[in-house]
């Protein structure tokens, strides 16, 4: 018996629970490849398992692994929430790295929720988010780490940025999408 008929054997074997081990080493990558290549049907369609749909997205996100990506940016496993109503330099501007820190200060250890706005920002979901009742977004800019994006926010968090005595942000230009329109 060749290699490979012994490969899909013992991948067979795992996959109908005859062998609770998968095989070690080399072919390991292998077992891989058959569980990947395992087809399901789903609506009259043969899809992979790596072909799933992605699972819907709900109306309220409460997670403790959120880390922060950039001043307004989160990143809750594999997906981006842009803070709604704000912008904050990004990592490589000034001022970038100390938005960035600040932020993950404020959802270290914490339950961050976060609500979609169904906007998106060059890709990147909007999203309302709280630590408890604290806005993320207000805290950023009463910190001075984030300024107001006025076409966004409609002006939400300008009189925060103006009570801001020293601001980190405060030399940062406001990207296109926050500017408002003249």
């Amino acid at each position: 018996m060749g290699p490979g008929k012994r490969l899909l054997l013992a991948g067979l074997a795992v996959l109908a629970g005859l062998a609770s081990v998968p095989p070690a080493s080399a072919d390991a990558l292998l077992y891989d490849r058959v569980l990947r290549r395992h087809w399901t049907q789903q609506n009259g369609e043969r899809r992979s398992r790596q072909d799933a749909a992605p699972p819907a997205v709900t109306d309220k996100l409460v997670s403790r692994d959120a880390r922060a990506a950039s001043g307004d940016t989160l990143r809750i496993g594999p997906t981006l929430y842009r803070l709604w109503g704000i912008a904050a330099p990004r990592p490589d501007e000034f001022g970038g790295y100390t938005a960035t820190q600040a932020l993950m200060a404020l959802v270290m250890d914490a339950s961050v929720a976060c609500v979609p706005t169904g906007a998106r920002l060059r890709e990147v979901v909007v999203a309302r988010c709280k630590v408890g009742e604290r806005d993320l977004s207000a805290e950023m800019v009463r910190q001075g780490m984030a300024r107001d994006c006025p076409r966004l926010s409609g002006g939400t968090y300008a009189a925060l940025e103006r009570q801001v005595i020293a601001s980190v942000s405060g030399g940062f230009e406001l990207p296109e999408e926050c500017r408002a329109d003249n």
